[in-house]
């Protein structure tokens, strides 16, 4: 019986019946010859499911009691059978097993008098002091100091080997290896300088930084700023197979640093091999979540002699990256080799109702260019009413507006969408195409849909149209009632138009006085407004109406009790 419980038996069912909970048994294992034991069974099991566990406890923090047998038996079994995969996993976790915290220092310059103080890269003991700056770093190994750094030499001297006895197998296996790497891991100078293998393989070569037996430092006189790819063996990453290496680096790396060191080289070494890259893999480019790999590909993507032959569809996905840099130059690009009759009506139409501006510009562009002749291209026009981008959203209207609001062609339910758009710049463009000149300007149908409107500018445009005109086409007292109240309701914009709402309702109130009883009360609430203007302007509009029209004085004294009238 293993410490804590933990059998040989019940390890070898959670083995072989592939249980989730494998990692755990080990890590609450803690006898020394039974996971010796155990290791070699783990290493001769190649299940697929075996090596992802494997790879998961060897990614663990290397703190638990007795464990060094199985991590020690793994890593030579990998060894010696060459397994790149595993040692991959090794070097990425050793070069993290070390980290050299930053600690202040000062010296007394006894000519001028003063302490110079600067800091020093430290290396920790098996114990990391409580101001380190590694806070990930285990505080707790079960390796001493010196263990872990030969560990660490000896992971990166497997791939220098391979560098030197089997050069084709050397690129393919590194790059399993960087692909391990982190930013979480990488987020300092110093945990840079510290991951022993990741500095030999992508700036072996550098001058700007040289190796001791134990660490990497910046040379004397040089900036770690300075510091550019130059991998060992550099003729090897410069070979024709290395290109496709490098580039499937760029879109799977997890660290940032391993996705720029694999640009760069692309671009100094394999310029050739960027230019004739198919279309395909350019767009897992332009889709990859860093911004750096996106212009990358927008780059290769505009300068590709392929772009006349790419098919619609592959427009289309194209439109929809992220990156706004990247969206500008496959925008030109489709502006240099796309003709807008190779786009249907619909697809246009839904280019023009995405949300980045270029995108908008460009299918709003080809829509004019378009000629609209049958009912369905109409309908299909009057969906540009679902535009979302705000910035394109006036020019939108005018065009869609110029299609389906002529005299000609002129429908009421196409139209009135544009009023009920959801952008403000929208419904701006629809009120001015709303004049005497327009075929709406008359139809009741119009009129009676836009009273019921939610929004307040669309309201208030509706009172300023009354100023101007007797009544709404299709709207009788009730519908302006309701309009009034909802203007004069509007606590937080409309003051101008307020008043003349106010104007409108007295005048209403002399000319039909048997409406009264659905007037009076509006003005009261402007009367009791706690705005002077308000209140000033609706006793005015009830003394008139009175005057005009004496038979109202009662109502008034039953709807504003504290009014009296003389």
């Amino acid at each position: 019986m293993a410490a804590e419980g933990v059998s040989r038996l019940k390890l070898e069912e959670a083995l072989a019946s592939q249980d989730a909970q494998l990692i755990e048994l080990l890590r609450s294992c803690h006898d020394p010859k039974l996971l010796k034991t155990f290791a070699q069974r783990l290493a001769r099991d190649h299940r697929p499911w075996v090596r992802e566990q494997v790879e998961v406890l060897i990614d663990q923090p290397w703190n638990a009691g007795g464990h060094e047998p199985l991590l020690k038996h793994l890593f030579k079994d990998a060894e010696a059978r060459k397994d790149d995969e595993r040692m991959a996993v090794f070097l990425a976790r050793m070069d993290r097993s070390i980290r050299r915290y930053r600690r202040k220092r000062f010296s007394w310059d006894y000519q001028a008098r003063q302490a110079i103080h600067y800091e020093v890269l430290t290396s920790p003991s098996n114990t990391i002091p409580n101001n380190a700056t590694s806070t990930w770093a285990s505080s707790e190994s079960i390796f001493s100091h010196k263990t872990r750094h030969h560990l660490r030499r000896r992971a990166w001297r497997y791939f220098r080997r391979m560098g030197f006895q089997d050069k084709p197998r050397y690129v393919l296996a590194v790059a399993k290896a960087l692909a391990q790497y982190e930013d979480v891991y990488l987020e300092k100078g110093e945990h840079i300088l510290d991951s022993w293998g990741l500095m030999h393989a992508c700036f072996g070569e550098s001058e700007v930084i040289e190796f001791t037996p134990s660490h990497t430092n910046v040379r004397e006189g040089q900036r770690f700023g300075d510091l550019a790819p130059a991998p060992y063996f550099p003729e090897l990453w410069q070979a024709k197979p290395a290109a496709d290496v490098l580039l499937s680096l760029v879109t799977t790396a997890k660290a940032r640093l391993v996705r720029v060191w694999a640009i760069t080289l692309l671009r100094r070494w394999h310029a050739e091999f960027l230019d004739t890259l198919a279309v395909e893999r350019i767009i897992a480019m332009l889709d990859h979540p860093d911004a750096e790999v996106q212009q990358l590909g927008a780059e290769l993507f505009s300068n590709n002699k392929t772009l006349g032959s790419l098919p619609i569809e592959t427009w289309l996905r194209l439109m929809n990256t992220t990156n706004l840099t990247a969206l500008e130059l496959i925008v030109d690009a489709m502006q240099r080799h796309v003709t807008p009759e190779r786009l249907s009506l619909p697809q246009l139409v839904e280019l023009a109702t995405a949300r980045p501006v270029p995108v908008v510009r460009v299918a709003l562009r080809f829509l004019q260019s378009r000629r609209i002749e049958t009912d369905e291209q109409r309908h299909q026009t009057a969906l540009l009413a679902n535009a979302r981008c705000e910035g394109e959203a006036e020019a939108i209207a005018r065009h869609a507006l110029s299609v389906i609001g002529t005299r000609d062609h002129y429908n009421a339910d196409d139209v009135v969408r544009f009023f009920d758009s959801l952008l403000p710049g929208m419904r701006t463009a629809a009120w001015a195409w709303l004049n005497e000149a327009s075929p709406g300007w008359t139809d009741s149908n119009l009129w009676s849909r836009l009273i019921e409107s939610p929004y307040d500018d669309v309201r208030m445009k509706l009172v300023e149209a009354l100023k101007r005109r007797m009544n709404l086409p299709g709207a009788d007292v009730a519908a302006h009632v309701a309009l009034w109240c909802s203007t004069l309701l509007a606590v937080h914009r409309g003051g101008r138009t307020k008043l003349v709402a106010m104007g409108q309702i007295s005048r209403a109130l002399r000319e039909h006085p048997e409406d009264a009883e659905k007037l009076l009360p509006v003005l009261a609430v402007a009367i009791r407004s706690v705005r002077l203007p308000e209140a000033r302007t609706g006793l005015a509009a009830v003394v008139s109406a009175i005057d005009a029209r004496p038979e109202l004085q009662a109502l008034v004294s039953r709807v504003l009790p504290e009014l009296r009238v003389a």
